[in-house]
């Protein structure tokens, strides 16, 4: 380096995880980015709350390892201006140590990563101030880049020359921020010419891809801001497009299969006379919501842990929650009916809402649809004769969660007085009990939105009132099965942000165990 140009480099290779995670660098729309993080690097242990129903100790939240910055590095990338615009755009991240690929997200998740690429290496680069001069004149930023990438292409190539043939072989090199491809590929060109390597970017045609993820020191959008760090790794073209991009963006979006039906009629629409339409198909992009909850490795671990006797040894996890009922509250058009029924095998299905249900939900075995309010008499007549219940689901379209929860804890309270009423009346050998355990409580929470800040105050609102409201749903359990205080309860629970959620959306998980 020439004296005012000086800047020392650290060349180190990342630390590589099993074969299923690894480190990557990730595009993905701003709204998801969170959401990806937190797949990718779930924080250690659980994040569920517990709690006793009848305890009087108060609630503690595990304290799991946070996310360091060094994990999950986040490089600016522009932001419009403006409330809403300022959610649009994408996030460029650089995660460290990943449980997982991003392959293995759900399709919900991977239709909103734009680009992903395995990174093996990261230059670090001393401390600068951005400011250097020779003979008092300031340099130029853009010249900041070239020297790096001079030294950076002969580490490339050291690493590359060992799979790559010059001559049959071509190169793609994949440049984020994009801002930068231009110098790095013409740098890279340069100093490659006695090599003569070839380069290209047709997935067909390419062998290799290099990819190359650069940090600024600089949060402002200037051109060529100084550089911190770069992050770069190679792989090959299946690796690159057959098993990672050529399976996001608008590739996942295929696999996010949508059938919905006529709303009048709840019958399917199509050419044929709906004989196209597989009697699975989901009707409505909330059943995606629903089908992640049960992809949860904890929440599947505690569902599992409630060992019965009676259950055979090889009884399935999801079968656990089979042991009741199941009631979609608000279920039309009947995404999450579907889910209950074709994931979960509940054997009942009691879909409430005065609005259609499609004709091949309803169809489904076990299904019952009450054409009615939640709050209506019917409703609390029709629950009662199909209690108890093991599984209780709600993606009802309430902008007032608190309104929500409240209207249904009312409604099984009304449901556990009836029961009871209707028990002495009732062979004593019938089982009266409103609950079957364990039971798995999902709520959507439609929050009011305006601002990020408005969904933070609001999410504060709902941590405080949630456990309250847990607490006199299982009270309530314990309570129809005789003496509440001879029952010995647990609720796990937590908020989370699904990918099927929207903004303004979180999703309530409970779950209430014997102990």
């Amino acid at each position: 380096w020439q004296r005012g140009e000086m800047v020392s480099q650290n060349f180190e290779r990342l630390q590589q995880t099993d074969d299923n995670g690894g480190n990557y660098g990730i595009l993905c729309h701003r709204q998801y980015a969170d959401r990806i993080r937190e797949s990718l690097l779930p924080p250690d242990g659980n994040n569920w709350l517990k709690f006793a129903p009848t305890g009087t100790f108060p609630i503690k939240p595990p304290q799991p390892k946070e996310i360091t910055d060094d994990k999950c590095i986040v490089i600016p990338t522009p932001v419009e201006k403006g409330q809403r615009k300022s959610r649009t755009g994408y996030s460029l991240l650089v995660i460290k140590g990943a449980v997982m690929s991003p392959v293995d997200l759900p399709p919900m998740a991977r239709k909103q990563i734009s680009w992903a690429g395995r990174v093996s290496h990261q230059v670090v680069l001393d401390d600068y101030d951005g400011c250097d001069e020779i003979g008092g004149t300031s340099i130029n930023e853009n010249r900041h880049l070239q020297p790096i990438m001079k030294s950076l292409t002969l580490e490339i190539w050291t690493e590359l020359e060992k799979s790559f043939d010059t001559e049959n072989d071509f190169l793609r090199i994949d440049v984020q921020p994009k801002s930068f491809s231009s110098e790095v590929r013409t740098t890279f060109n340069n100093e490659m010419k006695h090599n003569a390597i070839k380069l290209a970017c047709s997935p067909s045609k390419v062998s290799h891809v290099v990819n190359i993820i650069i940090q600024s020191t600089s949060n402002s959008h200037v051109q060529s801001p100084p550089i911190h760090k770069v992050y770069w790794g190679i792989s090959n073209n299946k690796e690159h497009f057959e098993h990672m991009n050529q399976r996001l963006n608008d590739y996942a979006t295929s696999e996010v299969v949508m059938k919905p039906t006529d709303p009048k009629t709840g019958l399917d629409s199509c050419s044929d006379g709906g004989n196209c339409v597989r009697w699975d198909a989901p009707v409505s992009r909330a059943y995606y919501k629903l089908s992640q909850v049960f992809e949860d490795d904890n929440l599947l671990q505690m569902i599992a842990s409630q060992h019965n006797k009676s259950e055979p040894s090889h009884a399935s996890t999801k079968s656990k929650l089979s042991n009741g009922s199941g009631v979609d509250l608000g279920a039309s058009p009947g995404g999450w009916t579907q889910v209950l029924c074709n994931t979960l095998s509940i054997p009942t299905v009691v879909a409430v809402d005065p609005g259609i249900l499609a004709h091949r939900v309803i169809s489904l075995h076990g299904v019952h649809h009450l054409r009615a309010e939640l709050s209506s008499e019917e409703s609390i007549n029709f629950l009662a004769q199909h209690a108890p219940y093991s599984v209780i689901v709600c993606d009802a379209s309430v902008s007032n969660a608190n309104e929500l929860l409240v209207k249904i804890a009312e409604t099984f309270d009304r449901v556990a007085s009836l029961l009871k009423e209707t028990g002495n009346d009732c062979d004593k050998s019938l089982d009266r009990n409103i609950f079957a355990w364990p039971l798995c409580l999902v709520v959507t929470l439609k929050l009011p939105y305006k601002t990020e800040g408005s969904i933070n105050r609001n999410l504060e609102k709902v941590n405080d009132y949630i456990p309250d409201y847990l607490r006199q749903i299982a009270l309530l359990g314990s309570s129809s099965q005789g003496d509440s205080s001879s029952v010995a309860m647990e609720v796990s629970f937590k908020i989370c942000h699904l990918f099927a959620n929207s903004a303004s959306e979180r999703t309530l998980i409970a779950l209430f165990s014997k102990k």
